[in-house]
Order: structure tokens, then C-alpha cells, then sequence
């Protein structure tokens, strides 16, 4: 490996948060880059997933935290969760090829 090759291995696809007309997907994975251990990835990934957006990886109490802050706000707004965000897919082996 090159000193400015990065690796990365999809371990588990958690879901897709959007798909763009391009056909880019917004995504939520667990990845391991550089061969580390698998950490949730949130980045927008080409249909072939061989070009990325700049993402956000957490650890996974990074991850709990985030899910918990996030959880707290949308119970305490008085916006329907549907007004404010879109819906999230979840990606299987049945319906990934007709995402």
C-alpha cells in the first residue's frame, strides 16, 4: 500500500439515507479503513462504490451519543419527524439491487 492509498472494506451496510439523481446514495455503513476496526461511516458513495464524498466516521459510542442527541431533539420539537427529514432506507440482500 502506497503511503497515500487509503483502504476501506464495507463490513456492513446499515442503510441508505437518500439517493441523489446522479445515482449517488447517501449512505450509513460500518467501515473499516486502513485495515482498523469497523467504525459507522455516514458519506455519499457512487453506484459502483468506487468514489466518495468527504463523510463523517464515528466510533461507536460516538455513534450511541449522536443517536441519543438526535433522539432527544426530535422529541422535543413539535415538528412531525416526516416534515423535517427524509426517509431512511434499509439496505438487505433482497432490495439492494433495486436501490
Amino acid at each position: 500500500m502506497a503511503n497515500n492509498e487509503i483502504v476501506f472494506d464495507v463490513v456492513s451496510k446499515i442503510g441508505v439515507i437518500s439517493k441523489y439523481p446522479t445515482g449517488w446514495l447517501k449512505e450509513v455503513n460500518l467501515i473499516s479503513w486502513n485495515n482498523g476496526p469497523a467504525k459507522v461511516d455516514i458519506r455519499d458513495w457512487d453506484p459502483e462504490h468506487e468514489h466518495m464524498s468527504k463523510g463523517v466516521t464515528l466510533h461507536d459510542d460516538e455513534a450511541r451519543k449522536l443517536l441519543s442527541l438526535l433522539g432527544k431533539h426530535f422529541a422535543e420539537t413539535e415538528k412531525p419527524a416526516e416534515s423535517i427529514a427524509t426517509p431512511v432506507s434499509v439496505v438487505n440482500e433482497e432490495n439492494a439491487a433495486s436501490i
